[in-house]
């Protein structure tokens, strides 16, 4: 989209101009059209996101060929003074701001808050929803807490700048700490929070509180201070002399625009007018317009600095269930492969092994698990976590109806569970190498049915596993790992502390896919006093943990 960016903000440039010299237009309404025709489509063209099949966000995609017709409508609304004609004008880059929230949204759903870096990047795409929202306010000319059409168009100008820009700079600057240092430091982490929390906590202030507000501001000035030391330290002198420029002026003008914000917030903090509104957007405004933001553009442009690893794009099932599953929905749908017969839900363990994970390390009993799975037997023993035990009795009906996901109530003992392995139709699911796992009580209640397969990336095997659920599917991704206290354990889990890599549980239907908050891992190893294989699964929500089911495993052959 590079070409288009800079085509939409060339043009934009140029119609910006027409306006400036045809219409009468205040200074904080020549910024204002100056970020809608020039810096927005740059901006949105930093935070690019190409998924791992080589396409965008259909999302992105929109915005752009929304982007410079919407902002012809928006200059256009300043022909007429605010009210209905403007207001109705106006609206075209509301839809556009909604569009470019859904990309940040999307972005952010599809990952989770990590890594930190990138979400800075999501919450600045976000931001700008309420940019577009503040304008359309004003050009309606709407009385909103009894804000003047002033403090308005500065709310908006500051969603069109500040809020919007700065969190997609530190991004940005996030993935240029990585690249040089492989590593993010606490100031850099201190600085993202309050870049991020900051524009919010202000916009409280403004509505409710003078000393909240100034507070806020103190909350922001001083992120973004530690933003331009990482600057001065990390960055600056390890680029080119051209972005160098740009970055220098960019950073050391943010600085003084900090000072003008601070003094701003003190005096209304004490009521004691030291810099009047006209002043600020004059000094600060321009400052911020066309050295922070203009410049700090055209540095990063040329930088660019890319994420090292793509979130975007994990293989998924495209099996997706109604409202009812059941132990026969893979039957009921035609997705069984009638030519082919399976017995296990891997077929060779040491597909997955890596640097740090040897499956010949593992004990013998869980490979063949593994490897023959319908040699084997489950029972299983269900506890509900202290706080979630009612909670089971609400789920168990919903449950049951469904046929999915049937998990005991609490304190079911020894669950014994037949199970059935089906080769599926790779090609309908969209994965290679599928065949789904069937669990059910010995009774015939259904509890589990499961699609397998697994998928690769950079060097790493995952198993992915997509249980069909309410028009989409429920996906595991996890990752094999030893045991900490015994290496010939295995772990099998959704959460790990790195911020890259595939594991997480995730929720897919046609239109998106949300990482959910919630995590599970597996624990298998050989019981030698017993003589048994067992296996403990924990699952958590919102790292609370709500569910232990403990299984033995037990051979059917001996």
């Amino acid at each position: 989209m590079k070409k288009t960016a800079v085509m939409n903000a060339s043009i934009g440039f140029f119609i910006w101009l027409i306006f400036l010299f045809s219409v009468t237009l205040n200074l904080i309404e020549q910024l204002l059209l100056f970020a809608i025709f020039v810096t927005v489509p740059l901006t949105l063209y930093m935070s690019e996101t190409v998924k791992r099949s080589g396409i965008y966000f259909k999302s992105y995609s929109a915005a752009f060929t929304l982007q410079l017709p919407m902002a012809v409508l928006a200059g256009l609304s300043f022909i007429t003074p605010p009210g209905w004609i403007a207001g109705f004008l106006s609206i075209g880059w509301f839809v556009f701001s909604v569009v470019v929230f859904l990309y940040g949204f999307a972005r952010f759903s599809a990952r989770g808050t990590r890594p930190l870096e990138e979400l800075s990047i999501d919450i600045g795409l976000m931001y700008f929803l309420l940019g577009g929202v503040w304008f359309v306010i004003g050009r309606f000319g709407m009385d909103v807490m009894h804000f003047s059409k002033t403090i308005i168009q500065l709310t908006a100008i500051h969603f069109h700048f500040s809020a919007f820009v700065l969190p997609i700079f530190n991004g940005l600057l996030g993935r240029f700490l990585l690249d040089q240092t492989d590593r993010l430091s606490k100031t850099y982490r201190l600085a993202t929070f309050g870049i991020l929390a900051g524009p919010i906590l202000i916009a409280i202030g403004i509505t409710y509180s003078r000393i909240f507000e100034f507070v806020s501001v103190g909350i922001f000035v001083t992120a973004l201070l530690l933003y331009c030391i990482e600057m001065f330290t990390y960055v600056l002198l390890k680029i080119s002399w051209l972005p160098r420029v740009f970055l220098f002026l960019s950073t050391s003008a943010l600085i003084v625009t900090l000072a003008l914000s601070f003094l701003y917030g003190f005096s209304r903090a004490l009521n004691v007018p030291i810099i009047s509104i006209p002043n600020m957007v004059l000094f600060h405004g321009v400052a911020n317009a066309l050295l922070v933001v203009f410049f700090g553009i055209a540095g990063w442009l040329i930088i660019h600095p890319k994420a090292d690893y793509s979130h975007y794009g994990i293989p998924a099932s495209k099996i997706f269930s109604r409202f009812y599953t059941g132990s026969d929905f893979f039957d009921r749908s035609n997705l069984v492969d009638q030519d082919l017969h399976d017995d296990s839900l891997i077929v060779n363990m040491e597909a997955y092994d890596r640097e740090d994970f040897h499956s010949c390390n593992l004990h013998p009993e869980i490979v063949s698990f593994y490897e023959n799975t319908l040699n084997y037997e489950l029972d299983s023993h269900t506890q509900w976590q202290p706080g979630f035990v009612f909670f089971s009795k609400l789920y168990k009906s919903i449950s049951k109806r469904i046929g999915q996901i049937n998990l005991p109530l609490n304190g079911m003992d020894h669950i014994q569970m037949t199970s059935k392995i089906i080769p599926l139709i790779s090609e309908k699911d969209g994965r290679p190498d599928v065949r789904a796992w069937i669990r059910r009580t010995a009774d015939g209640e259904s509890i589990f049915a499961a699609a397998y397969s697994s998928h690769q990336y950079k060097g790493e095997r995952y198993m992915n596993i997509a249980l069909p659920l309410f028009f989409g599917n429920m996906t595991g991704i996890l990752k094999m790992d030893h045991m900490e206290e015994d290496e010939s354990g295995l772990r099998l889990s959704s959460f790990t502390k790195r911020s890259n890599g595939d594991e997480g549980i995730y929720y897919h239907t046609k239109w998106f896919a949300i990482k959910l908050p919630i995590d599970e891992h597996f624990s298998v190893w050989f019981d030698e006093k017993a003589n048994l294989l067992k296996a403990s699964h924990h699952m958590s929500l919102f790292t609370k943990s709500f569910l232990k089911i403990d299984y033995e495993i037990s051979s059917t052959l001996k």
